[in-house]
């Protein structure tokens, strides 16, 4: 499924999110992992292409970038770029949606790179203080705790890689947005070359996990219900 808008603004830019339920909630058994799923493979690369390529292949493609993200409780993935460009970067979101790159050298790289960023955030009292805060006030067990130098040791590649393939790799899960300087006999040709091309399906685990969310209050907060009708406290 995929909404379109035409934006009357003169900057030739498009947008384009695809977003589906289920996230971190559905993946409570490797919750940590999967919190760093996407960072992760952005440090491998995806479709055989290795980070510090990107440089090179989209040097004469300014302003394309995308990003990926496993959230509470959604999965998204997004992507910008200019008309011209828009069929190599449909091309390439799904290239990000079902290519990840299995580098265990550059996970083992990733993974320095996190337990140095622990090391340096412990010397820093305000990110000690925003972390025991942050976990204080939601008292999530799981997700909002602190990570440790030991937990990113424990992380398995393969976990990673099944983890992405399990949150992107169904795409009748997805929902698409497409807003931008285009018009729509422009896209559909486009769209016809990419998107319409997946294969239809079931939907996943993820998406039809539905648990909700419990977050625990310390023991002398105060709730405060707002009350939209009214505007009273």
């Amino acid at each position: 499924k995929v909404y379109f808008k035409q934006t009357g603004f003169t900057e030739n830019k498009v947008l384009i999110v695809g977003a589906a339920t289920g996230g971190l909630m559905a993946l409570q058994d490797h919750a940590t992992e999967a919190k760093f799923t996407p960072s992760a493979i952005a440090a491998m690369g995806v479709g055989g292409i290795k980070p510090y390529q990107w440089p090179t292949l989209l040097q004469d493609k300014p302003g394309l970038s995308f990003g990926a993200a496993i959230d509470l409780h959604t999965r998204s993935i997004s992507a910008q770029t200019r008309v011209e460009d828009l069929e190599f970067c449909l091309r390439l979101l799904l290239t990000h949606m079902f290519s990840p790159n299995n580098d265990p050298e550059l996970f083992s790289v990733f993974q320095k790179n996190l337990k140095e960023s622990i090391k340096n955030k412990k010397l820093s009292p305000l990110a000690c203080f925003t972390e025991a805060n942050t976990e204080m006030i939601l008292q999530h067990p799981t997700f909002f705790r602190p990570l440790t130098e030991e937990q990113v040791d424990s992380m398995q590649l393969n976990n990673i890689l099944d983890i992405y393939n399990a949150c992107f790799g169904s795409p009748q899960d997805f929902t698409f947005a497409v807003c931008g300087n285009i018009d729509l006999e422009t896209l559909l040709p486009l769209l016809n070359k990419t998107l319409a091309t997946l294969p239809l399906g079931s939907a996943t685990n993820l998406s039809k996990n539905k648990q909700p969310i419990e977050l625990g209050f310390p023991e002398k907060a105060a709730r405060i219900t707002f009350d939209r009708k009214t505007q009273e406290q």
